[in-house]
């Protein structure tokens, strides 16, 4: 995958893009050379996984001992005898772990969840005092917009969510609290560095000259979901800082770079073709679906210049949707359950539910006619139940009830995109994990088509998209002009107009300066307005 144009620095240097998903994480690198293009080439190669290719990617799971020691990360952590022995000796997997801070009481627990990525971002409601009474060694919290209750320790005090409920905790697991939240991150920035260096060392030629070269000054690219702010961004390079990548200096901060995943899925478009799709002055949505979250950008094509080069400028502030492709299998495990409760394969739930992920969610495509998942042996079954020969039938329309709220979630982001933006939106890119659906990919395909808006899924790995897209955004810099998602300023004074009836409300703040002038202090000046 090549570059448009020539890395016109004066020195060789190694750049790394790392996409740690909430399901899946990849990496992407280039080697740049002065007065050469670079080319974006894509880690393919991981410890214990079984899928070598352009496609390669690793689950987010990371194991650690009872002494907070890194034991297995990635499709290692999937083998069979890591999962026994991480049983027999008390393991804590942290796929199944979320990471959250309380905002008033500025405590980090850990809860029962596949999706640790996500909570670096607070995502939990403000809790009222009254909400807060004593109760054993948990909390009991729910996640918003997903139909999941579940505990975590948190020094014998349980916290309610203003959504009250009747339901019982489904998981009730008492966690180990020795992991901080960015050293979660750190440890599996510093497994994705290690795999590429190894991939490095093993494909190039040269490669340890080379290596010796760079080591001291590779810069890193590090994509978020679009509502992620400075706060996110801060603690995503405190990792990098804990993992040794890059020092603590002002130097070693300006050797990571952060990206939206919104843009970074941008960049991955238009190297497939994206700028031919679309004309001067006419918008182009990008739609990342993962598993996590589902992120869509709007984008306008500006007039080419001079020397033919295109850019881009953000036309809508970027969205970010919670229900990603995890929520589609937390609904269907939800919904198993409840079929199988009391019966004989209720101990098989979590198995089926797995296949349903890894088969059933990605294939179907048609609500008139029944989902199968293939989870046993043909001495399963259950006519009752509707299990025949190792499979477990569900009606259509049950199963397209699992997606509903994330297709409907993305039509409305659209739908907003659509109507903030100036320019007339033409196209509609859908990208990510959560693309390989062909169910999602029918029913935005049939919502677009009475909008007249062409509606496509990139050919070449999706699902590699962020991980590829950030290193094409820190090689290429397509993106010129971005939307200010706040406002910002500095606080400072003015004079004071006793016939303004609003500096009258604040006179107990006024006050004479040196100069001798009645100023009014606390006064907010913008610098650069919310757009």
């Amino acid at each position: 995958m090549a570059s448009c144009k020539a890395y016109n620095g004066s020195r060789r240097k190694l750049a790394i893009a790392f996409d740690l998903g909430t399901t899946f994480s990849g990496v992407s690198y280039s080697v740049l050379d002065p007065s050469s293009i670079p080319e974006i080439i894509g880690v393919t190669r991981f410890p214990s996984h079984e899928h070598v290719g352009r496609e390669a990617k690793i689950p987010t799971i990371i194991f650690y001992d009872r002494e907070g020691n890194v034991r297995a990360v990635g499709a290692e952590a999937l083998k069979q005898n890591i999962v026994e022995q991480a049983e027999e000796e008390g393991w804590v997997k942290y796929s199944e772990y979320i990471l959250s801070t309380f905002p008033r009481t500025g405590i980090t627990y850990l809860d029962p969840l596949n999706r640790f990525k996500l909570h670096l971002q607070n995502i939990v409601e403000q809790l009222e005092e009254e909400d807060r009474v004593e109760y054993s060694q948990y909390i009991l919290y729910i996640f918003p917009a997903l139909p999941i209750t579940y505990q975590g320790p948190l020094n014998r005090v349980k916290l309610r969510s203003r959504h009250k409920t009747n339901t019982s905790p489904r998981i009730k697991t008492k966690l180990p609290s020795f992991k901080a939240l960015t050293q979660v991150f750190s440890d599996f920035y510093a497994y994705l560095f290690q795999c590429t260096k190894s991939f490095i060392l093993e494909t190039h030629q040269g490669a340890q000259v080379f290596w010796s070269s760079v080591q001291d000054h590779i810069e890193f690219v590090l994509s978020h979901p679009n509502g992620w702010q400075g706060a996110e961004k801060a603690k995503m390079r405190q990792a990098l800082i804990d993992a040794r990548l890059v020092p603590d200096s002002e130097e070693g901060h300006a050797r990571v770079r952060f990206v939206t995943e919104g843009e970074a899925s941008l960049h991955f478009c238009i190297r497939h073709g994206l700028a031919s799709h679309i004309k001067d002055d006419e918008a182009v949505i990008i739609i990342d679906a993962g598993g996590g979250t589902i992120d869509i950008s709007a984008y306008t094509c500006a007039p080419s210049t001079a020397n033919g080069v295109r850019s881009f400028e953000e036309v809508a502030i970027l969205q970010c949707c919670p229900s990603g492709s995890l929520s589609v299998t937390q609904r269907a495990q939800a919904f198993i359950e409840g079929k199988l409760k009391g019966t004989s394969f209720a101990g098989e739930v979590k198995n089926i539910t797995e296949c349903f992920d890894k088969t059933t969610k990605l294939r179907f495509r048609n609500s008139d006619e029944p989902a199968y998942i293939k989870f046993g042996s043909m001495k399963d079954k259950d006519p009752a139940l509707g299990i025949r020969a190792g499979q477990l039938k569900l009606a259509g329309i049950d199963v397209a009830n699992f997606f509903e709220p994330p297709i409907q979630s993305i039509i409305d982001a659209v739908h907003e995109q659509r109507c903030i933006s100036e320019k007339t939106v033409t196209t509609v890119f859908l990208v990510g994990g959560f693309a390989a659906s062909d169910w999602l990919f029918l029913k935005l395909q049939e919502s677009f088509k009475p909008l007249e808006i062409s509606f496509y899924r990139p050919d070449g790995h999706v699902n590699k998209a962020v991980a590829d897209g950030g290193m094409a955004f820190y090689v290429d810099r397509t993106v010129s002009v971005r939307f200010s998602q706040f406002s910002y300023g500095v606080r400072t004074s003015r004079l004071f107009d006793p016939k303004d009836p609003q500096h009258q409300k604040r006179k107990e703040k006024a006050y004479t300066d040196d100069k001798g002038d009645l100023m009014l202090g606390d006064h907010y000046m913008e610098i650069l307005g919310k757009v």
